[in-house]
């Protein structure tokens, strides 16, 4: 939180891609060099809608989504996005089922719950010791 107030969202974003980049390249060229084993990729094997898949998770499921993320964090406090990021998955039920046809097994409806049910407490205590000492002894009381 202290870097967000003296560098700008693009300025951080870039920085976090780019520390990604150096961090994952010698993998890499690890694994091109079959370190880890065969390598049998080729690239006459990239069709175009690979290509414009690939694009379109680079640009908007990582660099637009994550700059409009660190922009986000500088309107409200991070606290706050932390329990948004907590309900991800329960999120994630619907849209897997709307788009991707995807049944949600009981594993997954009650994991959901469980989250839920956490970020519900969560927040309730939240309010609850933002309270004064005097409106949670009126609060109690009734």
């Amino acid at each position: 939180k202290p870097m967000k107030k003296h560098y700008s969202p693009a300025l951080l974003a870039a920085l976090t891609f780019y520390i990604g980049l150096f961090t994952i390249t010698p993998m890499f060229l690890l694994e091109s060099m079959g370190f880890f084993g065969l390598y049998n990729f080729s690239y006459q094997t990239l069709t175009l809608s690979s290509v414009l898949g690939i694009l379109y998770m680079a640009i908007f499921s990582s660099i637009i989504a994550f700059f409009l993320f660190e922009w986000g964090l500088t309107k409200v406090e991070v606290k706050d996005t932390a329990l948004f990021s907590y309900l991800q998955p329960v999120f994630a039920l619907p849209f897997a089922y709307v788009l991707l046809n995807e049944t949600p097994n009981k594993y997954m409806l009650f994991g959901a719950s469980i989250i839920a049910l956490g970020v519900l407490i969560a927040e309730k205590k939240k309010n609850w010791y933002t309270l004064s000492r005097d409106e949670r002894r009126n609060t109690s009381k009734s």
